[in-house]
Protein backbone atom coordinates (compact mmCIF):
# COMPACT_ATOMS: atom_id res chain seq x y z
CA UNK A 1 0.00 0.00 0.00
CA UNK A 2 1.29 3.46 -0.95
CA UNK A 3 0.62 5.94 2.12
CA UNK A 4 -0.02 9.16 0.99
CA UNK A 5 -2.34 12.43 1.87
CA UNK A 6 -3.83 15.38 1.06
CA UNK A 7 -2.55 19.48 1.10
CA UNK A 8 -3.76 22.19 -1.30
CA UNK A 9 -2.72 24.85 -3.15
CA UNK A 10 -0.02 24.47 -6.01
CA UNK A 11 1.22 21.09 -6.41
CA UNK A 12 3.05 22.05 -9.22
CA UNK A 13 4.99 24.34 -7.50
CA UNK A 14 5.22 22.87 -3.89
CA UNK A 15 6.58 19.65 -4.70
CA UNK A 16 8.63 17.11 -6.90
CA UNK A 17 7.62 14.44 -9.40
CA UNK A 18 7.57 11.07 -8.04
CA UNK A 19 10.30 9.16 -8.65
CA UNK A 20 10.65 5.86 -11.60
CA UNK A 21 9.51 3.06 -9.83
CA UNK A 22 8.05 3.67 -6.82
CA UNK A 23 6.89 1.08 -5.21
CA UNK A 24 7.18 -0.84 -8.18
CA UNK A 25 5.26 1.50 -10.00
CA UNK A 26 5.49 4.87 -11.79
CA UNK A 27 2.79 7.39 -11.05
CA UNK A 28 3.24 9.37 -14.10
CA UNK A 29 2.16 13.04 -14.37
CA UNK A 30 1.69 13.02 -10.48
CA UNK A 31 3.64 15.02 -7.61
CA UNK A 32 4.71 13.92 -4.58
CA UNK A 33 4.20 16.31 -1.82
CA UNK A 34 4.84 16.37 2.16
CA UNK A 35 2.52 18.22 4.16
CA UNK A 36 5.15 18.19 7.01
CA UNK A 37 7.36 20.87 4.68
CA UNK A 38 3.88 22.73 3.14
CA UNK A 39 2.25 22.92 6.40
CA UNK A 40 -0.12 25.57 4.90
CA UNK A 41 -2.69 26.44 7.21
CA UNK A 42 -6.26 26.90 5.13
CA UNK A 43 -9.21 25.11 4.62
CA UNK A 44 -7.96 21.88 2.29
CA UNK A 45 -8.92 18.07 1.83
CA UNK A 46 -7.79 16.66 5.58
CA UNK A 47 -4.95 13.96 5.03
CA UNK A 48 -5.89 10.31 5.13
CA UNK A 49 -2.80 9.48 6.58
CA UNK A 50 -0.27 12.11 7.01
CA UNK A 51 2.72 13.86 6.04
CA UNK A 52 2.75 12.43 1.67
CA UNK A 53 0.40 13.14 -1.03
CA UNK A 54 0.22 12.93 -4.89
CA UNK A 55 -1.58 15.31 -6.34
CA UNK A 56 -2.14 16.40 -10.12
CA UNK A 57 -3.70 18.95 -12.00
CA UNK A 58 -3.85 20.67 -15.52
CA UNK A 59 -0.50 21.87 -15.39
CA UNK A 60 1.30 18.39 -14.53
CA UNK A 61 -0.77 16.94 -17.47
CA UNK A 62 0.53 19.30 -19.60
CA UNK A 63 4.38 18.82 -18.91
CA UNK A 64 4.74 15.44 -17.92
CA UNK A 65 1.17 13.70 -20.06
CA UNK A 66 -1.48 12.12 -19.00
CA UNK A 67 -2.09 11.25 -15.20
CA UNK A 68 -1.74 7.21 -14.80
CA UNK A 69 -0.14 4.35 -12.88
CA UNK A 70 2.21 2.29 -14.59
CA UNK A 71 4.48 -0.83 -14.83
CA UNK A 72 6.15 0.62 -17.67
CA UNK A 73 9.05 2.48 -17.73
CA UNK A 74 12.53 2.61 -18.31
CA UNK A 75 13.85 -0.63 -16.10
CA UNK A 76 10.89 -1.77 -14.54
CA UNK A 77 10.79 -5.23 -12.54
CA UNK A 78 7.15 -5.16 -12.52
CA UNK A 79 4.90 -7.02 -14.80
CA UNK A 80 1.39 -6.01 -13.61
CA UNK A 81 -0.26 -4.55 -11.12
CA UNK A 82 -3.92 -5.16 -9.00
CA UNK A 83 -5.57 -1.78 -8.29
CA UNK A 84 -7.54 -2.16 -5.13
CA UNK A 85 -8.46 1.17 -3.63
CA UNK A 86 -7.86 5.07 -2.91
CA UNK A 87 -8.75 7.77 -1.02
CA UNK A 88 -9.48 11.37 -3.41
CA UNK A 89 -10.47 14.78 -3.25
CA UNK A 90 -10.10 17.66 -5.43
CA UNK A 91 -9.15 20.93 -4.57
CA UNK A 92 -9.40 24.35 -6.42
CA UNK A 93 -6.75 27.22 -5.73
CA UNK A 94 -8.13 30.46 -5.16
CA UNK A 95 -4.62 32.37 -4.30
CA UNK A 96 -1.39 30.71 -4.23
CA UNK A 97 -1.59 30.52 -0.19
CA UNK A 98 -5.17 29.20 -0.08
CA UNK A 99 -7.37 26.25 -1.70
CA UNK A 100 -10.91 25.19 -1.35
CA UNK A 101 -12.21 21.60 -1.32
CA UNK A 102 -14.16 21.30 -4.64
CA UNK A 103 -16.47 18.46 -6.23
CA UNK A 104 -15.06 16.02 -9.59
CA UNK A 105 -15.64 13.17 -11.23
CA UNK A 106 -12.87 10.83 -11.15
CA UNK A 107 -12.60 8.20 -14.01
CA UNK A 108 -10.09 5.17 -13.15
CA UNK A 109 -9.61 2.83 -16.10
CA UNK A 110 -7.39 -0.25 -16.60
CA UNK A 111 -5.41 -1.81 -19.13
CA UNK A 112 -3.52 -4.91 -19.96
CA UNK A 113 -0.92 -3.95 -22.95
CA UNK A 114 2.93 -4.11 -23.90
CA UNK A 115 2.88 -0.15 -23.41
CA UNK A 116 1.01 2.58 -22.24
CA UNK A 117 -0.70 3.39 -25.27
CA UNK A 118 -4.83 2.79 -25.12
CA UNK A 119 -4.62 2.06 -28.75
CA UNK A 120 -2.38 -0.71 -28.17
CA UNK A 121 -4.01 -2.53 -24.85
CA UNK A 122 -7.28 -3.88 -23.56
CA UNK A 123 -9.78 -2.68 -21.00
CA UNK A 124 -9.71 -4.35 -18.33
CA UNK A 125 -11.76 -2.27 -15.96
CA UNK A 126 -13.52 1.04 -15.52
CA UNK A 127 -14.74 2.90 -12.49
CA UNK A 128 -16.25 5.96 -11.98
CA UNK A 129 -15.85 8.02 -8.64
CA UNK A 130 -17.76 11.53 -7.37
CA UNK A 131 -16.10 13.93 -4.58
CA UNK A 132 -18.97 15.85 -2.93
CA UNK A 133 -17.63 18.42 -0.33
CA UNK A 134 -20.37 19.28 2.19
CA UNK A 135 -19.47 22.62 2.15
CA UNK A 136 -16.13 24.80 0.81
CA UNK A 137 -15.39 26.48 4.31
CA UNK A 138 -13.12 24.32 6.67
CA UNK A 139 -11.12 20.81 6.36
CA UNK A 140 -12.95 18.08 4.25
CA UNK A 141 -12.64 14.90 4.02
CA UNK A 142 -11.09 12.61 1.29
CA UNK A 143 -13.76 10.27 0.27
CA UNK A 144 -13.25 6.43 -0.12
CA UNK A 145 -12.93 4.71 -3.90
CA UNK A 146 -12.79 0.84 -3.77
CA UNK A 147 -12.17 -0.75 -7.42
CA UNK A 148 -13.69 -3.61 -8.38
CA UNK A 149 -12.04 -6.17 -11.10
CA UNK A 150 -8.79 -3.99 -12.06
CA UNK A 151 -6.57 -6.96 -11.78
CA UNK A 152 -3.22 -8.25 -13.55
CA UNK A 153 -3.19 -4.52 -15.53
CA UNK A 154 -0.18 -2.90 -16.79
CA UNK A 155 -1.09 0.50 -16.25
CA UNK A 156 -4.21 2.64 -15.08
CA UNK A 157 -5.61 6.60 -16.83
CA UNK A 158 -6.90 8.29 -13.98
CA UNK A 159 -9.18 10.77 -15.42
CA UNK A 160 -10.50 13.90 -13.25
CA UNK A 161 -13.29 16.45 -14.24
CA UNK A 162 -15.85 18.69 -12.67
CA UNK A 163 -19.13 17.65 -12.12
CA UNK A 164 -21.02 17.15 -15.41
CA UNK A 165 -18.06 15.24 -17.31
CA UNK A 166 -16.42 18.59 -18.45
CA UNK A 167 -12.23 18.17 -18.87
CA UNK A 168 -10.39 19.87 -16.18
CA UNK A 169 -9.69 23.06 -17.98
CA UNK A 170 -8.05 25.86 -15.06
CA UNK A 171 -4.80 25.44 -13.72
CA UNK A 172 -6.26 25.85 -9.94
CA UNK A 173 -7.89 22.61 -9.96
CA UNK A 174 -5.76 19.41 -8.79
CA UNK A 175 -6.73 15.72 -8.01
CA UNK A 176 -5.04 14.18 -4.56
CA UNK A 177 -4.92 11.00 -3.97
CA UNK A 178 -3.99 9.16 -0.42
CA UNK A 179 -3.38 5.51 0.08
CA UNK A 180 -3.82 4.18 -2.85
CA UNK A 181 -3.83 0.18 -2.37
CA UNK A 182 -2.13 -2.44 -5.00
CA UNK A 183 -0.49 -5.56 -5.20
CA UNK A 184 2.53 -5.88 -8.10
CA UNK A 185 3.32 -8.90 -9.37
CA UNK A 186 7.02 -8.91 -10.55
CA UNK A 187 8.52 -9.97 -14.07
Amino acid sequence: MLALTTSPVFLESRSNRFPLGYNGLYFQSFNLVSSATTGLPVPQVAPHSPPNYAGTGLQSELLAGTPMITTSYANSQTQSFSLESFYFGCVTAVSSEFSVPSQCDITVTGYSGSDNSVSNAKQVCSQRFQYNPSTILGTQQQAFGAIKGCNNIQFALIQFAPPGGQKATGVAQSLLLDNVKFSTCSK
